[in-house]
């Protein structure tokens, strides 16, 4: 069977059509999901980076890495034996088991949640930072707490869209939920809005306490 051209065009038209409604081409489809919201966490050693930036100065940001002794592990829908059990137990700590809907993040980072809660975290100076912060006093007070966390919207019965709250607040005003399904390759970040007097070199002791009882220390030399 020999097709002209004109044909040839008018099938190829044909075929783009039935593509395009049946969303092969054009927008990709929202993935929609039955069951937990959060589909994966991740797990791994965590640690804490110093960043410059030139109108902000030093950031602190806290990431999962992974290590020899500390690797990264996923616990997904995906998951088998233990590490299912593990994943139906975050999403039961949760209260994530109901949704049903449409999923927007499903390819964001920030859909990939640490395994971990934090309970609390700490900044301070082996050196006078300031007259109101002398050594060993906590700089909190002084820090900008910046995250993403999709809890709240969870634990109000998914009300609405998916919600990722943007916490960008003080970091001594920083409340629990605020620290509850945080993103798991970058968990939040601390930024200085004070600085002291002059050039000077301090060197920051950061702690962060994780819901499972381990206390994280890390020792970062800063220059403002």
């Amino acid at each position: 069977m020999k097709l002209n051209f004109r044909t040839l065009c008018a099938s190829v038209a044909v075929l783009a059509a039935i593509l395009m409604t049946s969303g092969c081409l054009g927008e990709p489809e929202i993935p929609v999901i039955n069951g937990p919201y959060i589909q994966s966490y991740y797990d791994g050693a965590l640690t804490g980076q110093i960043y410059y930036t030139e109108d902000n100065g030093p950031i602190i940001y806290f990431e999962t890495i992974g290590t020899e002794d500390e690797p990264i592990v996923s616990y997904s829908t995906a998951s088998t034996g233990e590490k299912k059990a593990v994943y139906d137990s975050l999403c039961n700590k949760h209260s994530d088991y109901g949704y049903h809907g449409e999923d927007p993040y499903a390819n964001e980072p920030v859909k990939k949640c640490y395994a971990k809660d934090v309970i609390s975290f700490d900044v301070v100076s082996d050196s006078d930072f300031d007259k109101d912060h002398p050594a060993g006093t906590s700089l909190k007070d002084i820090l900008v707490y910046d995250s993403f966390t999709p809890y709240r919207w969870i634990k109000g019965g998914y009300q609405g869209q998916p919600t990722f709250q943007h916490v960008k607040i003080l970091a001594s005003e920083v409340q629990p939920d605020d620290m509850k399904l945080l993103p798991a390759i970058q968990l939040f970040a601390l930024k200085f809005f004070d600085f002291p007097l002059g050039n000077s070199h301090h060197n920051l002791t950061v702690t962060v306490v994780t819901d499972d009882g381990v206390t994280h220390s890390f020792e970062r030399e800063v220059y403002f």
